[in-house]
């Protein structure tokens, strides 16, 4: 049998890859909060506390009740709205790093005198929470909040005025799961003017 010969550019990317694999580095912090000081692992609000989407319709109530009523609009929309939030992660964390909510290129305005607090982020599959901000709101709110971040997943991310659009839908499955609308119409209308990439039963 030849020996197999690799050039010394992949040797050296595989002896990087198995450095990089074998956990002999690392490091370790300690945070001081007010007067005591602890390992940061700890005590450190900047941790993941992880929960599946699919496990939040037991600790959220709200949930299945917005879904009970968006089923009876939509069972279609609302079956693959419910399954994506059970598909993914939640991160339950300290304080979030700032995003700005608005189109800047939008003709729709916003009032200035709005304090903008930045409660969740999604990034792929993973949605993080402030965990703190999160629980200052309604419980029905909080809810919507996982809905809003669920519907991500419906908008483009090249379409125009995006963050205007995905709060203009959420909207209306918030009014949906008040019992404020049941017009399917209305609701095909809002989807199709905030481009959300579904197909619509009836046009």
């Amino acid at each position: 049998m030849k020996k197999l010969i690799l050039p010394a550019v992949m040797l050296s990317v595989l002896n990087i890859q198995a450095f990089a694999a074998s956990g002999t580095r690392g490091g370790g912090h300690i945070v001081q909060i007010k007067q005591e000081k602890h390992l940061m692992d700890m005590a450190s609000e900047a941790i993941c506390d992880w929960k599946r989407g699919e496990d939040l319709f037991s600790e959220y109530s709200e949930l299945n009740k917005i879904f009970d009523k968006l089923t009876k609009i939509d069972w279609y929309f609302s079956s693959e709205l419910k399954q994506e939030l059970k598909s993914l992660d939640f991160c339950f964390t300290g304080s979030l790093r700032d995003v700005s909510p608005y189109d800047w290129y939008s003709p729709v305005g916003h009032n200035r005198s709005e304090k903008i607090i930045q409660g969740g982020y999604r990034i792929d599959n993973d949605v993080y929470f402030d965990t703190k901000q999160l629980t200052q709101i309604s419980v029905y709110d909080q809810a919507m909040f996982m809905i809003h971040e669920t519907m991500h997943s419906f908008l483009p991310m090249d379409i125009f005025e995006r963050n205007l659009k995905l709060r203009t839908i959420t909207r209306v499955i918030g009014k949906i799961g008040k019992g404020e609308s049941t017009n399917l119409i209305d609701l095909y209308f809002n989807m199709q003017k905030s481009e959300v990439s579904f197909p619509r039963m009836i046009h």
